[in-house]
């Protein structure tokens, strides 16, 4: 939701010797502290092609270099799998396009108003219309409950653009219903690259550690337990964390609680996965059908996780062509 504050000075870009100019910025949410960025909606003009919505994503001041190495990662995701990009009026999910960048090589951006001053490390890409999935799930005051069929068919999409950026090497590593943008249709666009690394177990196979980074950061309620441990990580990371956001739409909660990280890490590590009780959207014939994929995202251990995401996707082709 764009909000009513001050706008910001209009970007000028120079990209590969080619000018173009975002204008009628306004913010588009309040600033995150967490990542230590600000969102910008805009209007991108090129002679290329016809004025285009935009956000602006730039880093705040006296950012860490920590900030700075999560922003250069969402930038690099996203310039790699930019086949898997689509843009405001598509009607395919996916991620977003990426316009520019003053990190990128043959790029410059800096403020209209001081031509002689780059401005801070951000990066122009496409706006998508719509609600996070975290949003439709909660804000009920503002939006109608989503039916059953309709989160079955957001966790259809989810699971084919996450299986796509799996197929091109790349975790994501915080996948979670505020990550993902539902559009008017139900497609969806996957956000939020600033965790993202290239899975290099891909290449050396799935038990095979060598090299294999490791992290203990991202969003406690969706971490895997590799996550907490330090162990290394791959897709099946990512797996976990869509098992977490699949639990939650069909029940409308968490599979796990905590109240800090500690509890978390133990909640995560060592609970049972819950299993799936019937509700006013939800028969048994369903939660007997949803729970052996419950079971298998959430194992605890690696190798008793799904293998891909194929078959979750059959199945739920199947269940909603029922």
């Amino acid at each position: 939701m764009i909000e009513t504050r001050s706008t910001h000075p209009a970007l000028v870009i120079i990209k590969n010797g080619c000018q173009s100019l975002v204008t009628d910025l306004q913010p588009l949410s309040p600033s995150n502290p967490l990542n230590h960025t600000e969102l910008w909606y805009g209007v991108w003009h090129s002679t290329q092609s016809p004025p285009t919505a935009v956000v602006v994503k730039q880093l705040l001041p006296h950012f860490s270099a920590t900030n700075l190495a999560h922003f250069e990662q969402e930038i690099n995701a996203l310039h790699h799998c930019q086949s898997l990009a689509i843009d405001s009026t598509h009607a395919t999910s996916g991620i977003p396009t990426l316009y520019a960048s003053n990190l990128l090589p043959d790029t410059l951006i800096f403020d209209q108003q001081q031509p002689q001053q780059s401005v801070s490390p951000c990066l122009v890409m496409s706006y998508h219309p719509g609600e996070t999935l975290k949003s439709l799930l909660y804000a009920h005051a503002k939006l109608p409950l989503l039916s059953l069929p309709q989160k079955m068919t957001i966790f259809l999409h989810s699971c084919q653009v996450v299986n796509r950026l799996h197929q091109f090497g790349l975790m994501h590593l915080d996948l979670k219903p505020a990550n993902f943008i539902v559009k008017p249709n139900l497609e969806v666009v996957l956000i939020d690259f600033g965790l993202s690394d290239f899975d290099v177990s891909n290449a050396m196979g799935k038990n095979d550690s060598l090299n294999c980074k490791t992290y203990t950061a991202g969003t406690p309620a969706y971490m895997s337990p590799e996550q907490f441990t330090g162990q290394p990580v791959d897709k099946f990371s990512d797996y976990y964390s869509l098992g977490v956001v699949w639990y939650e739409l069909l029940m409308g909660c968490l599979p796990f609680m905590a109240n800090d990280y500690p509890g978390w890490a133990i909640a995560h590590c060592q609970q049972p996965v819950p299993f799936l009780c019937p509700n006013h959207q939800l028969s048994e014939f369903a939660c007997q059908a949803c729970q052996p994929f419950i079971d298998k995202l959430l194992a605890k251990r690696v190798e008793n996780r799904i293998n891909d995401l194929a078959n979750i996707i059959n199945a739920l082709k199947i269940l909603l062509n029922q």
